[in-house]
């Protein structure tokens, strides 16, 4: 599947959503959210994304239903 051009409205509402699942994440998953949270705000590109959500596979069981959702569509994107 190709990725798809995400916006920054797009991007923050994603966040938004996987933030919602933060008390059924690991102490590792909530570090790396915060990290993650913390890179967007000074910038970040495609590899940060990428390694965001390699680090955060080990946490996907743990998510809610919509911030599976979500983390899937992030999967999905380019910046």
């Amino acid at each position: 599947m190709a990725k798809q051009q995400i916006s920054d409205a797009d991007l923050i509402d994603i966040i938004d959503r996987l933030d919602a699942s933060y008390d059924r994440l690991s102490g590792s998953g909530k570090s790396t959210l915060d990290k993650f949270i913390e890179k967007m705000e000074k910038g970040f590109n495609q590899k940060d994304l990428t390694k965001f959500l390699s680090s955060m596979q080990m946490d996907y069981d743990r998510m809610g239903t919509d911030a599976k959702e979500a983390f899937d569509m992030l999967s999905n994107a380019k910046l």
